[in-house]
C-alpha cells in the first residue's frame, strides 16, 4: 500500500509541458526522421502538415536487409 501511495504522489507531481504546437502556419524544419537507412534498412518516413494544421508522421517500415524502424525527432 505504500508504493501505490507513494506511485500516486509521483505521478502528480509530474507536470506536463507542451514541446510543439501545430498551426497551419507553423514551420517544421526542425522536424526530422531516422529511420533504419542509417543502418542499411530500407524503411522511409517524413513528418509534414496536412491541411488543417496538425502534423502527420507517415512512411513505410521494411523488415528488409534487418530494418524496421522510423521515427520523429524535434531538434531544439
Amino acid at each position: 500500500m505504500k508504493l501505490l501511495i507513494l506511485t500516486v504522489a509521483i505521478l502528480q507531481s509530474i507536470a506536463s509541458e507542451t514541446i510543439f504546437e501545430f498551426t497551419k502556419s507553423v514551420d517544421i524544419k526542425n522536424w526530422t526522421t531516422i529511420d533504419d537507412t542509417v543502418m542499411g534498412g530500407k524503411s522511409s518516413s517524413r513528418v509534414k502538415l496536412d491541411k488543417d494544421g496538425n502534423g502527420v508522421f507517415e512512411g513505410h517500415v521494411s523488415l528488409k536487409n534487418n530494418g524496421g524502424f522510423s521515427s520523429a525527432r524535434l531538434n531544439i
